[in-house]
């Protein structure tokens, strides 16, 4: 959990420094021109990501082993809270006396679309296990790489990595990392299953295509 949350933290800011930068004239990103961008544009820009971000891992949060998009509308209360965020966020971009108080700027229907593409999400295929044993899944809110036309998913509560045919359907194969065994009962499974964090690295000693680093 740990790690995953540190993962996803650092996700955010990337995103929300990147569309910061986007939207300044002059910034590393080439983006909009001096007369299309200023700061308390970028500033609200950036802003809305995170704020965006924040409110999709609601749904990612439900959870540590199952996916954002299952049982999706099942709390209404929830739903019902995200609607309220989304509508005070639109209230603090477009209410003049909030624009004042939080030092923001409207924003035009494109630079809102530019603010939901940095959240978008892609499915890249339907995946499933080729395994005999009672795992039938795997949780990886960072662990998850494409390299050419394979995926590569280190899990994060599971001594295995998940390798996947990135095209096909065919089920992918679980490969052991560590040793060692979990237990059944899932409170004492949580208690004892590794927690790990994993993000590609371009170069690394002795791997010149790139490699999957995984934190334990």
């Amino acid at each position: 959990m740990p790690c995953g949350v540190v993962w996803t933290g650092l996700t955010m800011a990337l995103a929300t420094l990147a569309t910061i930068d986007l939207y300044l004239p002059g910034g590393l990103i080439a983006g909009v021109s001096s007369e299309e961008g200023d700061l308390a544009t970028a500033r609200t820009a950036g802003f809305t990501v995170l704020v965006l971000a924040q409110l999709f891992n609601c749904f990612n949060a439900r959870s540590e082993t199952a996916s954002a998009f299952r049982n999706l509308f099942v709390n209404r209360w929830l739903w019902g809270a995200i609607a309220l965020s989304a509508l005070l966020q639109v209230a603090v971009v477009h209410f003049p006396p909030l624009n004042l108080v939080f030092g923001t700027a409207p924003l035009s229907l494109q630079q809102w679309a530019g603010s939901f593409a940095m959240l978008k999400v892609r499915v890249v295929r339907t995946v499933s296990v080729e395994t005999d044993a009672a795992l039938s899944h795997l949780s990886a809110a960072s662990g998850l790489v494409q390299v050419g036309q394979r995926l590569f998913v280190v899990a994060d509560d599971e001594p295995t990595l998940g390798v996947f045919d990135a095209t096909g359907e065919h089920p992918g194969r679980l490969h052991r990392l560590f040793g060692g065994e979990l237990p059944d009962k899932p409170k004492a499974r949580k208690a004892a299953k590794p927690d790990r964090g994993a993000g590609p690295s371009a170069a690394l000693a002795g791997f010149p295509q790139g490699a999957l680093a995984a934190i334990h």
